[in-house]
């Protein structure tokens, strides 16, 4: 009669996990764009070996005297930090030791990328409120 019980939790449990796990459809760019549009807080990014992109980070906002600082949160923890000018045409590393590279302007933002990790910013979302 144990053995049932088992059985049974199991079998709901994979009854719970697998629909939601095997149905997990790919965004289209304009789906991810849509994303990060809704909540502005909300960053496309791809991070380490990711094999797209994917609306997984989010951002803070903090407003300095020299600039704004963004950072950038990894849904593992991890950050990165950023730092815009208070015009929003300049955007630098706040720290850290692997440097900034600017990827190229997305029509309504910026792609920055930092050691492996990509970001696709908006320019909503450079500026701090």
């Amino acid at each position: 009669m144990s053995m049932r019980i088992f059985d049974r939790r199991v079998l709901l449990m994979l009854a719970v996990v697998l629909p939601t796990a095997c149905h997990k459809k790919s965004q289209s760019a304009e789906q991810l764009v849509a994303a990060a549009q809704a909540d502005d807080r909300v960053i496309i990014c791809r991070i380490a070996d990711a094999a797209q992109f994917a609306p997984d980070c989010l951002v803070e906002r903090r407003r300095g005297d020299d600039g704004n600082v963004l950072v950038l949160r990894h849904r593992d923890g991890g950050f990165r930090r950023i730092r815009v000018s208070l015009d929003g045409r300049r955007i630098n590393q706040a720290d850290g030791a692997e440097q900034m590279r600017m990827i190229g302007s997305t029509g309504n933002g910026v792609e920055i990328a930092i050691g492996a990790d990509h970001y696709r910013i908006g320019a909503h979302q450079l500026k701090v409120r």
